[in-house]
């Protein structure tokens, strides 16, 4: 789907206010169909922590739309997979640099104090304490890998592509990763092996 659907004004025409104002129009249409997706795709990744998920999504819009007014970006098909990309590299980079993220429970607790918005509440209804527990106990690399393979349902190649890892290593970091899960889920007694 491309959101740039009319033709460019003749050069004589052209007005570079009115050019800046519909790329704007443009790009706010793009973001807001697909924010819902990357804001519940950085949740997941950022959980317990809504605000860095927030963050994230907003510095990817930011960056997305200079880009795009710069010419360097064109809206379609792969723009939302492109932003995944630079939203997960951001994310990881912040968990490998940054401190200030903590997977505690007073900040799942506060991210659970009815201050969430429905889309949260119900995605949080949708999962089960069991599954989202043992997700956050994954090494973060290994948590991208299953929130983006076997939640987003991205395909191996994309995923290795939005990482920047060869195909083989998402495979057997999902490969460790389930498990995990599986030995992490066995010993709550959630399934059965």
């Amino acid at each position: 789907m491309s959101y740039e659907t009319a033709a460019p004004p003749a050069i004589s025409a052209w007005n570079p206010e009115r050019a800046m104002s519909d790329k704007r129009t443009v790009f706010a249409r793009f973001a807001r169909e697909v924010a819902p997706n990357l804001q519940r795709f950085a949740g997941r990744l950022a959980h317990p922590d809504s605000d860095l998920a927030a963050d994230l999504v907003q510095e990817a819009f930011v960056v997305a739309y200079q880009r795009y007014v710069d010419g360097r970006l064109k809206l379609g098909e792969g723009t939302q997979s492109y932003l995944m990309t630079m939203i997960t590299r951001d994310f990881l980079q912040r968990v490998r640099s940054d401190k200030r993220i903590h997977w505690d429970d007073e900040v799942a607790h506060r991210t659970q104090d009815g201050r969430d918005s429905v889309d949260a509440m119900l995605e949080r209804e949708a999962l089960s304490h069991h599954w989202e527990e043992v997700l956050l106990q994954l090494p973060a690399d290994q948590r991208a890998c299953v929130v983006m393979v076997d939640i987003e349902e991205m395909s191996y190649q994309e995923a290795s592509e939005a990482l920047e890892i060869p195909i083989g290593t998402v495979r057997s970091r999902l490969n460790r990763a389930r498990l995990k899960l599986a030995q992490l889920l066995t010993t709550r007694g959630v399934i059965q092996l």
